[in-house]
C-alpha cells in the first residue's frame, strides 16, 4: 500500500511540474503573441501611410504631366 501511495504522490508531483511548465509556456507564448500583434499593427499603419503618400505623389505627377502637355 505504501508503494502505491508513493507512486501516486510521485505521479501527482510530475503532473504538477508539467502543469507549471505548460503554464509558463502559455504565458511566454501569450506575451509573444501580444508583441507580434502590436508589430503587425505598426506595420499595417506604416503600409497605409506609404500607400497614401504614393497616391498623393501619383496624383501630383499626373497633374504635372497634364500641365506639361497643355503647355506644349
Amino acid at each position: 500500500m505504501k508503494t502505491k501511495m508513493s507512486s501516486v504522490v510521485g505521479r501527482v508531483q510530475e503532473t504538477e511540474e508539467r502543469t507549471k511548465s505548460l503554464e509558463a509556456q502559455v504565458d511566454r507564448l501569450t506575451a509573444e503573441n501580444i508583441k507580434l500583434t502590436a508589430d503587425m499593427k505598426i506595420l499595417r499603419d506604416e503600409h497605409t501611410e506609404v500607400l497614401h503618400n504614393l497616391f498623393i505623389f501619383e496624383r501630383k505627377n499626373n497633374s504635372l504631366l497634364h500641365e506639361n502637355n497643355t503647355l506644349k
